[in-house]
């Protein structure tokens, strides 16, 4: 899983109530918005930090598709372990070119060394596709559940017609 960090941004709960990080006002106070509210109060990072070690702050998960800006629909403790699996693999994959320049030529034989450690996926993935992950990788601040697949999210998953129309029009084919 990934780490969490007390930046801009990030999602919390404090004994329930939710809240965001704005900003730093001095070296170690910070600025936190309610989200109900939009109270905005402010906490010393000793203090956020010892809520944090007694349990009373957590973090949110703040996956967010970067197109959208929609937050995650799921937990990421939720995926099921087939995912982890594979993210796994992918993470082997970028952590072999992690500080590497993105030199294609460079990376084939070092993407090809790992494959044939692996031996997964069944063929050994391109270059192009090992830096989309990770980019996907770092861009999420180095947490593996970037790399998780999320294929069944693609598409259109509604019908395009309502369900009464197309039960109608499945009983006119029939009697035809």
């Amino acid at each position: 899983m990934g780490a969490s960090v007390f930046q801009a941004g990030a999602s919390i709960a404090i004994e329930g109530k939710t809240y965001v990080l704005l900003r730093t006002v001095e070296k170690d106070t910070w600025q936190i918005e309610e989200s109900r509210s939009k109270r905005i109060i402010e906490h010393s990072i000793y203090n956020l930090q010892r809520m944090y070690a007694e349990g009373k702050l957590t973090f949110e998960s703040n996956e967010v598709n970067p197109r959208t800006g929609a937050k995650a629909d799921r937990l990421i403790v939720s995926y099921p372990p087939e995912a982890w699996r594979i993210a796994k693999i992918r993470r082997a994959y970028v952590v072999a070119i992690m500080d590497l320049a993105s030199n294609r030529e460079y990376l084939r034989p070092l993407i090809q060394d790992v494959w044939e450690k692996e031996q997964k996926p069944a063929d050994v993935p391109h270059v192009s596709t090992v830096l989309r992950w990770k980019k996907k990788y770092l861009s999420s601040g180095q947490d593996i559940s970037a790399l998780i697949e999320r294929s069944s999210k693609k598409g259109n998953r509604q019908g395009r017609y309502p369900k009464k129309l197309e039960e109608i029009a499945l009983r006119a084919v029939e009697d035809v």
